[in-house]
Protein backbone atom coordinates (compact mmCIF):
# COMPACT_ATOMS: atom_id res chain seq x y z
CA UNK A 1 0.00 0.00 0.00
CA UNK A 2 1.56 3.28 -1.03
CA UNK A 3 1.51 5.82 1.75
CA UNK A 4 0.91 9.40 0.75
CA UNK A 5 1.00 12.51 2.89
CA UNK A 6 -1.72 15.12 3.00
CA UNK A 7 -1.36 17.50 0.11
CA UNK A 8 0.58 15.10 -2.14
CA UNK A 9 -0.67 15.22 -5.70
CA UNK A 10 1.46 12.41 -7.21
CA UNK A 11 2.18 8.82 -6.17
CA UNK A 12 5.74 8.58 -4.79
CA UNK A 13 6.18 5.14 -6.43
CA UNK A 14 4.80 5.55 -9.94
CA UNK A 15 4.36 9.32 -10.31
CA UNK A 16 0.68 8.98 -11.28
CA UNK A 17 -1.54 11.90 -10.28
CA UNK A 18 -3.55 11.01 -7.19
CA UNK A 19 -7.32 11.21 -7.16
CA UNK A 20 -8.96 12.66 -4.04
CA UNK A 21 -5.58 13.66 -2.61
CA UNK A 22 -7.42 15.44 0.20
CA UNK A 23 -8.10 12.02 1.71
CA UNK A 24 -4.41 11.06 1.87
CA UNK A 25 -3.24 9.91 5.29
CA UNK A 26 -0.77 7.59 6.97
CA UNK A 27 -3.65 5.53 8.38
CA UNK A 28 -4.25 2.30 6.42
CA UNK A 29 -8.02 2.57 7.00
CA UNK A 30 -8.10 6.06 5.55
CA UNK A 31 -5.87 4.96 2.66
CA UNK A 32 -8.26 2.15 1.82
CA UNK A 33 -11.20 4.55 2.13
CA UNK A 34 -9.39 7.04 -0.14
CA UNK A 35 -8.82 4.28 -2.70
CA UNK A 36 -12.50 3.32 -2.51
CA UNK A 37 -13.55 6.95 -2.92
CA UNK A 38 -11.18 7.31 -5.86
CA UNK A 39 -12.76 4.23 -7.43
CA UNK A 40 -16.30 5.56 -6.82
CA UNK A 41 -15.47 9.19 -7.63
CA UNK A 42 -15.76 9.13 -11.42
CA UNK A 43 -19.10 7.28 -11.29
CA UNK A 44 -20.56 9.61 -8.68
CA UNK A 45 -19.32 12.77 -10.39
CA UNK A 46 -20.29 11.80 -13.91
CA UNK A 47 -23.34 9.51 -14.22
CA UNK A 48 -22.78 9.25 -17.98
CA UNK A 49 -19.43 7.59 -17.31
CA UNK A 50 -20.99 4.98 -15.01
CA UNK A 51 -20.65 2.29 -17.65
CA UNK A 52 -16.89 2.84 -17.90
CA UNK A 53 -14.67 0.75 -15.63
CA UNK A 54 -13.50 2.73 -12.58
CA UNK A 55 -9.86 3.65 -12.35
CA UNK A 56 -8.61 1.77 -9.29
CA UNK A 57 -5.77 2.85 -7.08
CA UNK A 58 -2.84 0.47 -6.82
CA UNK A 59 -2.41 -1.04 -3.37
CA UNK A 60 0.93 -2.20 -2.01
CA UNK A 61 2.74 -2.67 1.27
CA UNK A 62 5.84 -0.90 2.48
CA UNK A 63 8.92 -3.08 3.12
CA UNK A 64 8.53 -2.68 6.91
CA UNK A 65 4.99 -4.06 6.67
CA UNK A 66 6.18 -6.99 4.55
CA UNK A 67 8.95 -7.69 7.10
CA UNK A 68 6.37 -7.86 9.91
CA UNK A 69 4.12 -10.19 7.91
CA UNK A 70 6.85 -12.64 6.93
CA UNK A 71 8.26 -12.65 10.47
CA UNK A 72 4.82 -13.68 11.73
CA UNK A 73 4.18 -16.17 8.90
CA UNK A 74 7.43 -17.23 7.16
CA UNK A 75 5.59 -20.12 5.49
CA UNK A 76 4.09 -17.49 3.17
CA UNK A 77 7.53 -17.31 1.54
CA UNK A 78 7.74 -21.08 1.16
CA UNK A 79 6.04 -24.03 2.86
CA UNK A 80 7.84 -25.32 5.94
CA UNK A 81 9.91 -22.16 6.50
CA UNK A 82 10.20 -21.19 10.19
CA UNK A 83 12.00 -18.47 12.15
CA UNK A 84 15.38 -19.59 13.51
CA UNK A 85 15.55 -18.73 17.24
CA UNK A 86 15.84 -14.94 17.51
CA UNK A 87 15.93 -14.67 13.74
CA UNK A 88 13.73 -11.57 13.36
CA UNK A 89 16.01 -8.58 12.68
CA UNK A 90 18.97 -10.89 13.30
CA UNK A 91 22.07 -8.80 14.05
CA UNK A 92 25.39 -9.78 12.48
CA UNK A 93 28.84 -8.20 12.21
CA UNK A 94 28.01 -7.24 8.60
CA UNK A 95 24.51 -5.82 9.16
CA UNK A 96 21.04 -6.92 10.15
CA UNK A 97 19.19 -9.79 8.49
CA UNK A 98 15.46 -9.08 8.22
CA UNK A 99 14.59 -12.72 8.88
CA UNK A 100 16.88 -15.68 9.52
CA UNK A 101 14.83 -18.80 8.91
CA UNK A 102 15.26 -22.53 8.45
CA UNK A 103 13.63 -24.74 5.87
CA UNK A 104 12.26 -28.29 6.26
CA UNK A 105 15.70 -29.75 5.46
CA UNK A 106 17.34 -27.72 8.25
CA UNK A 107 19.10 -25.32 5.89
CA UNK A 108 19.33 -21.63 6.67
CA UNK A 109 17.46 -19.04 4.65
CA UNK A 110 18.50 -15.39 4.85
CA UNK A 111 15.44 -13.27 4.00
CA UNK A 112 15.85 -9.62 3.08
CA UNK A 113 13.01 -7.24 2.15
CA UNK A 114 13.61 -4.13 0.04
CA UNK A 115 11.42 -2.04 -2.23
CA UNK A 116 13.96 -1.67 -5.04
CA UNK A 117 17.43 -3.12 -4.45
CA UNK A 118 20.50 -1.44 -5.85
CA UNK A 119 23.54 -3.36 -7.07
CA UNK A 120 25.21 -2.73 -3.67
CA UNK A 121 22.42 -4.78 -2.06
CA UNK A 122 23.80 -7.88 -3.80
CA UNK A 123 27.14 -7.45 -1.99
CA UNK A 124 25.37 -6.83 1.33
CA UNK A 125 23.25 -9.95 0.81
CA UNK A 126 26.33 -12.05 0.02
CA UNK A 127 28.03 -10.75 3.17
CA UNK A 128 25.05 -11.85 5.27
CA UNK A 129 24.99 -15.28 3.59
CA UNK A 130 28.72 -15.61 4.27
CA UNK A 131 28.28 -14.64 7.91
CA UNK A 132 25.56 -17.26 8.44
CA UNK A 133 27.62 -19.86 6.57
CA UNK A 134 30.73 -19.26 8.73
CA UNK A 135 29.26 -18.29 12.12
CA UNK A 136 25.83 -19.91 12.44
CA UNK A 137 25.58 -22.95 10.17
CA UNK A 138 27.10 -26.23 11.28
CA UNK A 139 29.09 -28.58 9.01
CA UNK A 140 27.44 -28.81 5.63
CA UNK A 141 24.17 -26.98 6.38
CA UNK A 142 22.92 -25.25 3.27
CA UNK A 143 22.70 -21.45 3.40
CA UNK A 144 20.74 -19.57 0.78
CA UNK A 145 18.82 -16.33 0.54
CA UNK A 146 15.43 -15.07 -0.55
CA UNK A 147 15.25 -11.45 -1.62
CA UNK A 148 11.74 -10.01 -1.42
CA UNK A 149 11.40 -6.97 -3.69
CA UNK A 150 8.66 -4.77 -5.00
CA UNK A 151 10.66 -3.90 -8.14
CA UNK A 152 13.93 -5.17 -9.55
CA UNK A 153 16.12 -2.97 -11.78
CA UNK A 154 17.66 -4.74 -14.77
CA UNK A 155 21.34 -4.38 -13.68
CA UNK A 156 20.53 -5.85 -10.25
CA UNK A 157 18.64 -8.70 -11.92
CA UNK A 158 21.81 -9.65 -13.85
CA UNK A 159 23.98 -9.51 -10.73
CA UNK A 160 21.60 -11.83 -8.85
CA UNK A 161 21.25 -14.19 -11.84
CA UNK A 162 25.00 -14.83 -11.62
CA UNK A 163 24.51 -16.33 -8.13
CA UNK A 164 22.50 -19.30 -9.38
CA UNK A 165 20.49 -21.14 -6.74
CA UNK A 166 22.09 -19.30 -3.82
CA UNK A 167 19.65 -16.39 -4.09
CA UNK A 168 16.04 -16.47 -5.22
CA UNK A 169 13.87 -13.44 -5.78
CA UNK A 170 10.20 -13.01 -4.96
CA UNK A 171 7.88 -10.06 -5.12
CA UNK A 172 4.75 -9.29 -3.15
CA UNK A 173 1.26 -8.44 -4.26
CA UNK A 174 -1.67 -7.25 -2.21
CA UNK A 175 -4.90 -9.17 -2.70
CA UNK A 176 -8.42 -8.11 -1.91
CA UNK A 177 -11.08 -10.69 -1.17
CA UNK A 178 -14.73 -10.37 -0.26
CA UNK A 179 -16.45 -12.85 2.01
CA UNK A 180 -20.08 -13.27 3.00
CA UNK A 181 -20.81 -12.71 6.66
CA UNK A 182 -23.26 -14.94 8.47
CA UNK A 183 -26.23 -12.96 9.79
Amino acid sequence: MTRVSAGMRRCPNCGRELENAAYASSSPDVEIEAAALAARGPRAAAPAAASAAPKLASLTLQPAEVRALVAASPEWIEPGLRVHGDGVNFQTAVGAIDLLAQDDAGGFVVVMVVAEPEKEMVLELLQRIGFVRTRVAKGGQEVRAVLLVERLPEPTRYAIAALGDTVSIKTWRVGLTFEDLAL
